[in-house]
């Protein structure tokens, strides 16, 4: 029911941004250092930070000069490491990968021509660890902060987005751990306005 009203509403906000100009889609790629906040879960066990890829498309629709909202999809490949205390056996490692969609809207507030800064919250919908990693099921609302430069060559523009960002604040599944993904890095893209 919450995908579908999310997903309804997107629909709309696109079919009356094509109705007006101002628009730009962009597609981009980045890296990001993943950290696994277990938020004080209990027990002989954590996580090494690693690193993950970002690959998406994006939708911008300026409002006037400065603000823009943003919205688009975005592939994340995690990987992870869990570790944890065995009795006589000392510390195992447990590497995986954790895979996400992710549904962004942004608002985008664009200062001294070249700069801004992006803030807003994501859907994520989980697509499972490919090992057994202990990472419980990252479905839910997250929020991402940036803050970006542009140039813009006409009708392309190109773009570098450093930025933080935590999944699973609003969790859809709980299976009794709390734990969420963090990434900090950066985005790399190239646009095109209409």
């Amino acid at each position: 029911m919450k995908i579908n009203l999310i997903l309804a509403t997107l629909v709309l906000i696109s079919i009356q941004a094509h109705s007006q100009s101002k628009n730009s889609i962009s597609l981009y790629y980045g890296v990001a250092a993943n950290h696994v906040n277990i938020h004080g879960d209990i027990g002989d066990y954590g996580y090494r930070s690693k690193s993950g890829t970002i690959t998406g498309f994006g939708y911008t629709r300026n409002l006037n000069s400065s603000f823009a909202l943003e919205t688009g999809l975005q592939y994340s490949s995690n990987k992870l490491i869990q570790s944890f205390i065995v009795p006589d056996r000392g510390e195992i490692l447990s590497p995986g990968r954790a895979k996400l969609i992710t549904v962004p809207i942004y608002g985008k507030y664009t200062f001294l021509k070249y700069l801004y800064v992006n803030a807003g919250l994501l859907v994520d919908f989980d697509f499972g660890a490919d090992n057994d990693t202990g990472i419980n099921d990252q479905k839910g609302i997250g929020a991402e902060i940036g803050v970006g430069g542009k140039y813009d060559f006409g009708p392309v523009t190109v773009f570098i987005n450093p930025f933080l960002l935590e999944h699973r604040l609003i969790g859809f599944n709980s299976n009794g751990r709390t734990n969420s993904i963090e990434n900090a890095g950066v985005k790399f893209g190239v646009g095109y306005n209409f």
